[in-house]
């Protein structure tokens, strides 16, 4: 009992710092790919103007 106790008690922190550096890595990838969308739009219809 104490074994898994002492386990999640480790394992927890662990997990939440995984989960809160994946969704910083996420939030920033889809704010680079709007960006470069914004961009290539920008490009896109400078080109046709």
């Amino acid at each position: 009992m104490t074994k898994i106790f002492f386990t999640s008690t480790y394992t927890l922190p662990k997990m939440i710092f995984f989960i809160q550096s994946s969704a910083v890595v996420y939030l920033q990838y889809v704010r680079t790919v709007y960006l470069a969308k914004e961009y290539i739009q920008g490009i896109n219809s400078k080109v046709k103007a």
